[in-house]
């Protein structure tokens, strides 16, 4: 499934046309989900690059976040993460030096005690690829346990447009 996927993107980003919008690379990949029963194939434009996660069931394992951009002047798929659970990304202004970026967020299975586990990913182009530069695995997870929980529940339901600072009270002068 994947390979029929990623030559139709490809072959779309190549055009360089209308072809090309995410727009319409959403309307041919919600063509393949009704086909083949999918649960979610949703792409999103960051900058040069097209990201796509890619929900083919419920089984974590089947579960991508593809990456396609431009590769010594081609289109190309970039790099494929697999995690445990549910991908969703999210577009962020450009980084350092104008580079594209994104976040994905990985919604594992529920718990039993009404928590999920997640794991965040900042995504940043490099060159003719992307590199992931920051992640929740990398942290020590006693250090953002609250605020994931507090965000993962009803509590912050109505929080919209916030900066959380998760710092331990730490300041700089």
């Amino acid at each position: 499934m994947y390979t029929l996927v990623d030559e139709e993107i490809t072959e779309s980003l190549a055009t360089g046309s209308v072809f090309a919008s995410p727009a319409f690379l959403q309307d041919r990949l919600d063509g393949f989900s009704d086909v083949w029963g999918a649960a979610a194939l949703v792409v999103i434009g960051v900058g040069p690059l097209v990201v796509g996660t890619f929900q083919f069931s419920d089984a974590s394992a089947a579960n991508t976040v593809r990456i396609y951009g431009p590769l010594r002047g081609e289109v190309a798929l970039l790099t494929t993460v697999h995690r445990e659970g549910r991908p969703i990304v999210s577009a962020l202004r450009p980084g350092p030096d104008g580079a594209a970026q994104f976040v994905s967020a990985w919604e594992g299975a529920p718990s039993g005690r009404g928590t999920r586990m997640l794991r965040v990913e900042l995504w940043r182009q490099a060159g003719d690829g992307v590199r992931m530069v920051w992640s929740t695995a990398q942290q020590y997870a006693e250090d953002l346990v609250g605020t994931v929980i507090y965000l993962s529940s009803s509590d912050s339901d109505m929080m919209t447009g916030q900066v959380l600072l998760v710092d331990g009270g730490t300041a700089f002068h």
